[in-house]
């Protein structure tokens, strides 16, 4: 008599079965490849910050952002690394990963309204405020931020933001952090250009990169 295979021969061995896996392992590896990434940040650029004219190092730069009386606000899109300009159609930072049942997900960053600012001569430069922002077009509740200004190696101004909660739609909670690294400034015209990195983490995951241009507009 003709002996029958073990059940999980006779279970994976079917065409069916074999399609199905096929398909399983296609789909995952292209909700991997569809995730952001972090590789395009670029940390340690040599800041310029330009007034009328003159240019100087990342220092003036954080003394200058931290010295505006605000309230304003730092509006981001995604920037030509070659002209410095938004790209068209113009968006926001954008980071990309996966949610729960492998949702895909898209953060698309645009602002960030600062409220206040810490001029203590004891303590690092810092702005204050909210994020402007979206995930797959749903706004999410976010606490108040706080940036801190640093002046890495003596030349490069960083803005880091450093996990801040966000909870999305009632179900998505995560903690998300940014991090601008400026290689321009302009003081006149109050725009800049640099590196940015997003990340997010929790019920959510998304991470995103690239080049920026950012505009202070003031809101009162």
């Amino acid at each position: 008599m003709k002996q029958l295979g073990s059940s999980a021969e006779q279970y994976f061995g079917t065409v069916p079965m074999r399609l199905l896996i096929a398909t399983i392992v296609l789909l995952t590896s292209s909700l991997i490849t569809g995730c952001g990434s972090t590789a395009a940040y670029v940390a340690d650029p040599k800041t310029r910050i330009v007034t009328s004219g003159e240019v100087s190092t990342g220092d003036a730069g954080a003394a200058w952002l931290n010295s505006i009386d605000g309230p304003y606000r730092m509006v981001f899109c995604e920037a030509s690394p070659e002209t410095g300009e938004c790209l068209e159609p113009s968006v926001g930072l954008t980071a990309k990963g996966l949610g729960a049942i492998f949702l895909p997900l898209t953060m698309e960053w645009n602002a960030i309204d600062v409220q206040a600012r810490d001029t203590e001569a004891d303590k690092k430069p810092t702005v204050r405020g909210k994020v402007s922002a979206s995930v797959n077009g749903i706004a999410p509740r976010c606490a108040r931020v706080r940036g801190v200004l640093q002046v890495v190696d003596e030349q490069t101004l960083v803005l880091k933001l450093n996990r801040f909660y966000c909870n999305w739609v009632g179900i998505g909670n995560v903690l998300t952090s940014a991090q601008f690294s400026f290689q321009t400034f302009d003081v006149d015209s109050q725009t800049g250009n640099g590196y940015y990195r997003l990340a997010f983490y929790g019920t959510g995951n998304a991470r995103g990169s690239g080049y920026f241009k950012v505009s202070l507009e003031p809101t009162r």
